[in-house]
């Protein structure tokens, strides 16, 4: 299952849902898509009940899941669209 927020996606697997962009599905690949220090990226996750599991960050609810990737389109969705354009 998908649904996508700007630039991001939100999954489900049996831990739960997590935040996407592309083929971007594991926490430090997110951190080196946005660009921000990983304490930050936890930070923001946390700030929406995500848990630690299995060596990544999961939202037990779709809603906490698609409140923190509207955040994260926000802040960071032009920015990561633009840089791809330099890199």
């Amino acid at each position: 299952m998908k649904h996508s927020v700007g630039i991001f996606s939100i999954w489900k697997c049996e831990l739960g849902y997590f935040i996407g962009y592309k083929d971007y599905m594991y926490d430090n690949d997110m951190i080196k898509a946005i660009k921000i220090p990983k304490e930050d990226y936890i930070k923001i996750l946390q700030s929406y009940n995500a848990r630690f599991d299995a060596g990544e960050y999961f939202f037990d609810d779709m809603l906490n899941a698609i409140k923190c990737a509207e955040f994260l389109n926000e802040k960071y969705g032009l920015l990561i669209v633009l840089l791809e354009g330099v890199e």
